[in-house]
């Protein structure tokens, strides 16, 4: 119950990513000495809100007050410099293409920590003021790590797994918490784009599935209006649309909803274009933003007829 236990928390805490500065990234040395760098952090809720450590320094103001800045600066730390590492190791690996998958495996790893920092760091408090940013960031990470377990298991499906459904929702769900807040709108044409891709991953998942098995499983991708045969008298085939495809169109539709169409390109810059470069280098890139409206309104009008 010592007043200063809290600097020595975070002192464990700061001599862990010393130790890091010498091991490699990505190595499982790296990621373990990483992993308890931010489990100090987290520790460091132990000294504040309704704990034992609290209450025996309640007249202790100073103590508190410290604690408290020492547990918000210590988590929201790891969790931003975690979120730069796997935007450096991303880029990197946009134009890197002999060390392209190693420094795709950093960057996952970066995101990976950096949602669990996020996490960490918005479960202090909820509510507090920069908590709109926080859930942002935390949405940001999951997508970016969602994206690049989708390429890594495209270059070598053997050694890495498709992203699971719960990965995906998890994705999901952090972006839609930022696109249908009433704290901020500063991120809702971000967050709505998020949304799209992510409910684009199953789907295509499944196209690929259809295409690896030659037609055995998955679904197959439509192009083009299909038809019964190749007669004059021949009529369109109605085949109801898998869900995976009807998640992605609902997706669109609530984009439009939101009205991030309209303001991402009045007010704002399409950042899903200003970054495309780095996901066409990667070979995972189209522009979701603008295919989104005409996507959802075509569907709208009934002039949607393949998947």
């Amino acid at each position: 119950m010592d007043p200063t236990a809290p600097d020595v928390q975070n002192a464990i805490a700061e001599t862990y990513d010393q130790m890091n500065v010498t091991t490699r990234p990505n190595t499982p040395e790296h990621d373990a000495i990483a992993g308890k760098a931010l489990e100090a952090r987290t520790a460091l809720a132990n000294y504040i809100g309704n704990t034992p450590w609290v209450d025996a320094n309640k007249d202790n103001p100073t103590a508190i007050q410290n604690a408290e800045r020492l547990v918000k600066g210590g988590l929201r730390q790891a969790a931003a410099a975690h979120t730069n590492n796997g935007r450096a190791y991303l880029q990197q690996a946009s134009e890197d293409a002999a060390n392209q998958l190693d420094l795709l495996q950093r960057s996952f790893a970066e995101y990976n920590l950096a949602a669990l920092g996020w996490r960490g760091y918005l479960s202090q408090d909820e509510n507090a003021p920069d908590a709109y940013d926080s859930r942002y960031w935390l949405a940001d990470a999951r997508h970016k790590a969602l994206r690049i377990a989708v390429i890594l298991h495209k270059l070598k499906p053997v050694d890495f797994a498709e992203p699971t459904q719960k990965t995906i929702d998890e994705a999901k769900a952090a972006a839609v918490d930022v696109r249908d807040s009433n704290e901020d709108d500063k991120y809702l044409d971000n967050a709505a784009f998020f949304v799209v891709e992510e409910s684009d991953v199953k789907r295509d998942l499944e196209y690929q599935r259809f295409q690896d098995s030659k037609g055995t499983q998955g679904i197959e991708q439509r192009t083009e209006v299909k038809f019964d045969n190749n007669t004059s008298d021949k009529k369109v085939v109605k085949d109801a649309l898998p869900d995976a495809v009807l998640q992605s169109v609902q997706a669109r539709d609530d984009y439009v909803a939101s009205a991030a169409w309209t303001t991402s390109f009045t007010t704002r810059t399409c950042s899903s274009c200003t970054a495309s470069s780095t996901w066409r280098a990667l070979g995972s890139s189209r522009c979701t933003r603008s295919t989104a409206a005409r996507t959802s309104t075509a569907t709208r009008r009934g002039k949607s007829s393949s998947r």
